[in-house]
């Protein structure tokens, strides 16, 4: 069950953070992210020194909407902050010319994670190549957005691992086409054997975008458990399958019965068996063990299904052209 949790991004700002430009162009930067039509209230609040020194000033009147054009007055609200509020003060201005804006948000799924990283990206880097900031004055870090905090770096690591693992179970697939080929010794039935791999995964992806999931290292990982346990149930009902219609000489459709009622009922059992220890880990108080053992599970169903019913009506059509 996915729960919402709020988390928090942030951005850099460097340079002369204090100046009255620089404030105003983290207020800009707020309000248009948060105003971003991708947010939908995904994005709930924003934290910034521009919003401290702002909040001051309206105590003082609460007409005033935009940072003074007055160094020396923004100069006098910083030391009255600092005296009043040196804690909150010191989280807003880490150092003279350095001053984290952070933004919340409140995600039910780690694809909402994904897009408010996005959205921040994105405002950051339009009003960078805008040119509406001063000189000394930058929100990026060589050349890229200066985007920090836990769904930031998370988004980062999945970008660059995910690629690489979608590369290797491709070729994992391809390698067990092979193979079945050579046990089998003929590549049709390569291509046969591992439909029931093949379709858990389309199914697999399928359930992962239904429920709002991003892909991620443990989604990929469970992508490759669907691969060992597809092939193993795949080579029992294909052998058993050419043992009863070659060896036996028995009709296709006659194979296919006794092969269904005989290695279907125990895939079914150990498949069942092994659903029930994924679903063990399913009941975790931990958000990603609780999905991946919910993941596990249903992919397990997913090739046990495929294998009765993909795979023998595969074999089934393939008897019917060898014969013919």
């Amino acid at each position: 069950v996915q729960r919402p949790t709020q988390d928090s991004l942030f951005v850099l700002a460097r340079g002369d953070v204090t100046s009255p430009e620089s404030l105003q162009s983290m207020l800009y930067l707020e309000n248009k992210v948060k105003s971003d039509e991708r947010n939908e209230n995904l994005i709930t609040r924003s934290m910034s020194l521009s919003g401290l020194v702002l909040q001051k000033l309206r105590e003082i009147n609460p007409q005033i909407t935009r940072i003074p054009q007055n160094p020396s007055q923004i100069g006098e609200i910083i030391k009255t902050l600092e005296n009043k509020f040196p804690e909150r003060l010191q989280k807003l201005l880490i150092e003279e010319n350095k001053a984290p804006i952070y933004f919340y948000i409140q995600a039910d799924t780690s694809r909402e994670t994904d897009r408010a990283t996005i959205i921040l990206k994105d405002q950051v880097k339009e009003l960078e190549e805008s040119g509406k900031l001063g000189k000394d004055f930058t929100l990026a870090f060589n050349e890229d957005p200066a985007v920090g905090g836990p769904p930031a770096i998370i988004t980062d690591i999945m970008n660059s691992i995910i690629p690489s693992m979608r590369n290797s179970i491709i070729l994992a697939i391809i390698f067990v086409i092979i193979v079945l080929a050579v046990v089998f010794r003929s590549p049709f039935l390569g291509f046969v054997g591992s439909f029931p791999t093949v379709m858990a995964l389309f199914w697999e992806f399928g359930a992962i975008r239904s429920l709002g999931w991003s892909l991620d290292v443990m989604n990929m990982t469970v992508s490759a458990l669907a691969i060992g346990i597809g092939v193993d149930f795949s080579i029992h009902m294909v052998h058993r399958f050419q043992d009863e219609w070659k060896e036996q000489g028995k009709s296709p459709e006659e194979s296919i019965s006794v092969t269904v009622k005989s290695v279907g009922r125990a895939i079914t059992a150990g498949a069942a068996t092994t659903i029930g220890a994924f679903v063990v880990l399913s009941l975790s108080r931990m958000p990603p063990v609780a999905r991946f053992g919910e993941l596990a599970g249903l992919i397990i169903f997913f090739c046990l299904i495929s294998s009765l019913i993909v795979l023998p009506s595969a074999l089934l059509a393939y008897a019917h052209w060898k014969e013919s």
